[in-house]
């Protein structure tokens, strides 16, 4: 998991046995969060899956939350990644020998907003709005650093 969602690079294939696929396999939408990290702004990040992978299941690394009905998967990202729900990881996250670890109880003790699914499309486009805006603005300062950096040759 990287800052910008799943890495699938690297993937790698394991053997199951019995029902562990039907039980562990990942579907369009589940949100994957990640169980332990050293740094405590990484514990907690969450991405969606998008189904790219067929009988695909997640690193022991991760914890799986399934959406329930009338929740958007996006929304749910939007929810869990956004800086409030992020402190709340953090506060219910267990430190030892400098590992911030979460498990699958503390996780339900978490709740998010719930709006209705006309709210959760409405915040999604503004939040697809502002994320656009950002990478515009990264862009720009991109652009005006490089013009800075020529006119600091004029000296």
């Amino acid at each position: 998991m990287t800052a910008s969602g799943l890495d699938l690079n690297n993937v790698h294939r394991i053997e199951l046995f019995g029902d562990e696929i039907e039980r562990l396999r990942l579907v369009r939408g589940d949100l994957l969060v990640v169980e332990g990290n050293g740094s405590p702004s990484q514990i907690g990040r969450a991405a969606t899956w998008d189904g790219s992978i067929e009988n695909c299941v997640h690193q022991n690394h991760l914890i799986r939350v399934r959406p329930r009905s009338g929740l958007l998967p996006e929304y749910l990202e939007a929810a869990w990644n956004a800086p409030e729900h992020r402190r709340k990881l953090l506060d219910v996250a267990s430190s030892s020998s400098g590992l911030y670890t979460l498990s699958v109880s503390k996780l339900k003790r978490l709740t998010v907003p719930l709006p209705s699914l006309d709210e959760q499309r409405r915040v999604l486009e503004q939040v697809g709005e502002l994320r656009d805006s950002v990478r515009r603005l990264e862009r720009q300062s991109q652009r005006l650093d490089r013009e800075l950096n020529r006119c600091a040759g004029l000296f």
